[in-house]
């Protein structure tokens, strides 16, 4: 009956303590993310939020223009797919670059729907890029 008790007991610590490092990864990891997303749920922070994602939006182009040259690589008949995919995908940046230029200047009754537009146009552009990848990386390999 004493090595029963003994043993819930320290099944129960351990869980205690399991569910306390769980809980703290959980927390940090939400702060982290919250820093990351704070400056986009508050209008007092749209300059830091802007910037950010002006260099992202920057990091994308660079992105781009390694894409391009990628294509570069492909057979005549995926050069072509690929330029068109390419266009496509240079309309979707600058949907997103309108949107956060409409972003920059809005006001504080607007910060909120145009940042909406502009998230929603960003990630279109990541989803987009990713494919892009991976349909290159298709038609590159052997």
């Amino acid at each position: 009956m004493k090595c029963s008790v003994c043993l819930n007991t320290v099944l129960l610590a351990g869980l205690a303590v399991s569910c306390t490092r769980t809980d703290l990864r959980e927390s940090s990891l939400e702060n982290k993310q919250g820093a990351v997303l704070a400056p986009e749920n508050s209008y007092a922070q749209k300059t830091v939020y802007v910037d950010q994602m002006k260099r992202d939006m920057s990091d994308i182009q660079k992105d781009m223009d390694d894409l391009s040259a990628q294509v570069e690589k492909t057979n005549d008949a995926a050069r072509a797919d690929a330029k068109v995919k390419l266009e496509a995908l240079r309309q979707k940046w600058e949907q997103a670059k309108n949107r956060l230029d409409q972003a920059e200047n809005s006001t504080e009754v607007a910060w909120s729907d145009t940042r909406v537009g502009f998230r929603t146009a960003y990630s279109d552009l990541q989803d987009s890029i990713k494919n892009m990848r991976q349909w290159l990386s298709d038609k590159l390999q052997p």
